[in-house]
């Protein structure tokens, strides 16, 4: 299989020895020793399988079911690394493909909720898709109207996060 799957099992120290011996005999997998575990979770937390490569990085926020419609959308020709954290509703996607960031796009657009955010450009994808998730009619009502409440003017970062506000 092309993934790996890491599982942390926390609490009481009786509790996660029997489910970490179920676990070990569902699946034959592998335990790490507390130290590298510390270090593989510090790794997961800063995203560094992704970060270290030269990739432009995405964070997509979905509902955990539709986690795996998020990452089908992706071309299996992209060259891509997937992280998903929270059962699913955290996905980090880091690839050198500039249509990485419209195929996430148009995938949550389908969604009931979610987004997908640029956090690191590497080339000039900002230029061609907006960093954040575009509001929908309302949503873009709602953010102009309290911008303009805290910042008639409009001199704090206009246009940053969104067209027109």
């Amino acid at each position: 299989s092309p993934f790996t799957v890491v599982i942390r099992l926390e609490g009481i120290e009786t509790s996660v020895s029997d489910r970490l011996g179920h676990l070990l005999d569902l699946t034959g997998g592998d335990s790490l020793a507390r130290t590298r575990s510390v270090k593989l979770w510090q790794r997961i937390r800063d995203v560094q399988p992704i970060a270290e490569k030269p990739f432009e990085i995405w964070k997509v926020s979905c509902a955990p079911s539709d986690a795996p419609k998020v990452v089908a959308a992706l071309d299996p020709r992209f060259e891509v690394r997937v992280m998903a954290d929270w059962a699913g509703g955290l996905i980090w996607v880091g690839g050198s493909s500039a249509q990485i960031g419209p195929a996430l796009r148009q995938a949550v657009a389908g969604l009931a909720s979610g987004f997908a955010m640029l956090v690191r450009d590497v080339s000039v994808t900002r230029e061609k898709v907006p960093p954040f998730q575009p509001l929908t009619g309302a949503h873009y009502e709602l953010h102009k109207r309290v911008k303009a409440s805290f910042d008639p003017l409009g001199v704090l970062n206009y246009e940053r996060m969104h067209e027109g506000i």
